[in-house]
């Protein structure tokens, strides 16, 4: 009985942490927009399911400026990691939020001095 009760309970317990898993690593290919201030961005993923990374188009509107960076992305669980020619970013899956953090200056200075790419995007 005690066994039985053990075995349950290890069951249980591979349901509960199987089934959040899932929903912490929610699809992330999508398209995410962030509106602030009249600038738009706009955030397009593509997961490269079994290959552990992902591609993504970042498209920013902003007075005058429009520009547009891509890249592919080492994405483990629910962070993508982007470094290349001294650009570095990272982006964070939440549910139907992508964060884009880090974004040092030579990824803004790609796109254009001044070009803000850090904030929460929302899955449209």
């Amino acid at each position: 009985m005690k066994l039985r009760r053990q075995g349950l309970i290890i069951g249980w317990t591979l349901v509960l942490v199987l089934g959040w898993t899932g929903a912490a690593l929610a699809e992330v290919t999508g398209v995410y927009e962030l509106e602030e201030k009249g600038n738009l961005r706009r955030l397009s993923v593509t997961e490269l399911k079994g290959i552990g990374s992902l591609q993504f188009t970042l498209y920013v509107e902003m007075g005058d400026f429009t520009g547009s960076m891509m890249g592919r992305a080492d994405l483990e669980g629910n962070k993508a990691t982007y470094k290349t020619g001294g650009c570095r970013l990272t982006i964070t899956f939440y549910g139907n939020k992508a964060i884009i953090s880090n974004a040092n200056v030579n990824c803004r200075d790609y796109l254009n001095p001044g070009v803000l790419l850090d904030g929460t995007y929302i899955k449209k």
